[in-house]
């Protein structure tokens, strides 16, 4: 087993290397980044909206947004609307589909596009850190390295348990955790 364990350990700890690497970055970026401080911003920010708000109120900001948003991108293909009511403003986010993904922060009430991105719902460091970048052999490739380390864990410890016995029992130990 220990020949297994040895084999198998040597690639496993390059996808080790680059999965943790990548996860550093990930909880770095996401701990201070812009989206985690408008969110750490907005929870103790009540909204001033209820659910006894016309439908007309918050439709006419929709509709304020869009109008932005097409002045500037005519003809684009809506891909997915965000609303955020709590801050200083009401924003509508709007995620389109030109020549590239787009993604818009409008402000409802006064109908100003705020940002105008390229839409990256998920960066290239989470895609590289799932395997995603390199596609669906990258996601079976980073399951079959999950799991690799999950049998490398197992196997290290049964191999560690056995040494610390055979240790033990050479030098006259008293086993003193197990």
């Amino acid at each position: 087993m220990r020949k297994w364990h040895r084999w198998v350990s040597l690639p496993a700890a390059i996808f080790l290397l680059s999965v943790s690497i990548t996860g550093v970055v990930l909880q770095f970026q996401q701990f201070f980044g812009e989206d985690e401080a408008l969110r750490e911003k907005l929870a103790a920010v009540s909204s001033s909206y209820a659910l006894d708000t016309s439908a007309a109120d918050i439709s006419l900001k929709i509709e304020r947004a869009r109008a932005a948003v097409l002045t500037k991108h005519a003809g684009a293909v809506l891909d997915a609307l965000e609303m955020q009511l709590k801050g200083d403003h009401p924003t509508v986010t709007f995620h389109i589909l030109t020549d590239s993904a787009r993604k818009l922060v409008v402000n409802a009430d006064t109908g100003a596009i705020e940002k105008d991105e390229p839409d990256m719902r998920e960066s290239f460091i989470l895609r590289l850190h799932t395997g995603e970048v390199f596609g669906d052999g990258g996601m079976v490739l980073g399951m079959f390295w999950g799991t690799a380390l999950i049998a490398l864990t197992i196997t290290g410890g049964y191999l560690y348990w056995q040494m610390y016995r055979a240790r033990a029992k050479a030098k006259g130990w008293k086993k003193v955790f197990w």
